[in-house]
C-alpha cells in the first residue's frame, strides 16, 4: 500500500508530519486538458466581458478565501498604480464569499485602484481559456497549493504565471521565461515580477504552451496507472 501525491512538496509534508516512509509515496502531478486549454485569438488583445477600465490584463482564477492570498495580489496592484496601465480581473467566488470580496474591494479603494479591479464571480470552466488568452499574465498569490492547477491551465493557453513558491511551481515555471516564482510575500516583489511581463511587447505564448505539453491527461493517467501498479506490487 502507499500514497500518491501531486507534488514533491506534498511528499515532504507527509514524511515530516505523518512519518510516512519515502518508499510508500509516489509523486504524480496533476494534468491539464490540452484540447480545451490552448491559446485563443487574439491572445492578449481581447477585452473580456465585464472588465472595467483599460490596460493590459492581470488575471486571478481561484477560490476567494484567505489561503489564496488575494490581499498580496491587490497590494501588488497598488504598487503598480502609477507605473503601468492595467486591469485586474478576479474570477471565482460565490454567495458565501461576498464578505471577503467586500473586504478586498475596501482594500483596493484604500490603495486607489478600485476602478481597475473587476470581480467577475464564477466563470464556466469551458470559458476560462478565453480569459487566460486575453491576459498578459496570470497571478497565483497563494499561501498554499497542493500542486497549482491554475498555472498549468494558464501556461497551456500561452500566458505566463507569476506565483508564490507553492506546490511544484518551481519545477513547472521557467524563471523569467514562462513566468516567475517569488520567495516570500512582498507586494513590491510580486509587482516587479508582474510588471516585467506586462511591459513585454509580446507574450511568450509558444514557450508557455510548450512547457506544459508533457502534462496532458493521457500522459498523467499513464503515470498514475504505473504508480498504482508499482505500489500494489
Amino acid at each position: 500500500s502507499g500514497v500518491i501525491v501531486p507534488s514533491r512538496r506534498e511528499k515532504e509534508l507527509l514524511m515530516q508530519y505523518c512519518g510516512a516512509g519515502p518508499e510508500r509515496i509516489r509523486v504524480v502531478p496533476c494534468g491539464v486538458n490540452l484540447q480545451l486549454f490552448q491559446p485563443r485569438e487574439p491572445a492578449g488583445l481581447e477585452k473580456p466581458d465585464g472588465a472595467a477600465g483599460g490596460g493590459r490584463v492581470i488575471l486571478y482564477v481561484g477560490r476567494i478565501e484567505p489561503v489564496k492570498g488575494l490581499e498580496l495580489l491587490i497590494q501588488a496592484a497598488g504598487e503598480l498604480r502609477d507605473q503601468v496601465d492595467f486591469q485586474l480581473l478576479i474570477i471565482g467566488g460565490n454567495s458565501y464569499s461576498s464578505p471577503a470580496v467586500e473586504a478586498y474591494q475596501r482594500l483596493a479603494a484604500q490603495l486607489g485602484i478600485a476602478s481597475r479591479i473587476t470581480f467577475l464571480g464564477l466563470v464556466e470552466h469551458q470559458e476560462l481559456p478565453r480569459y487566460y488568452s486575453a491576459a498578459a499574465v496570470t497571478a497565483l498569490p497563494s499561501y498554499y497549493e497542493s500542486f497549482g492547477m491554475i498555472a498549468l491551465e494558464s501556461l497551456a493557453c500561452g500566458t505566463p504565471v507569476v506565483s508564490t513558491a507553492v506546490g511544484d511551481l518551481k519545477l513547472i515555471i521557467r524563471q523569467d521565461q514562462t513566468g516567475r516564482v517569488i520567495e516570500g510575500r512582498s507586494p513590491r516583489q510580486m509587482a516587479a515580477a508582474i510588471e516585467s511581463f506586462l511591459s513585454r511587447a509580446e507574450k511568450p505564448v509558444e514557450a508557455c504552451r510548450r512547457s506544459v505539453l508533457g502534462y496532458g491527461w493521457p500522459e498523467i493517467a499513464a503515470a498514475l496507472l504505473a504508480a498504482c501498479r508499482e505500489l500494489v506490487n
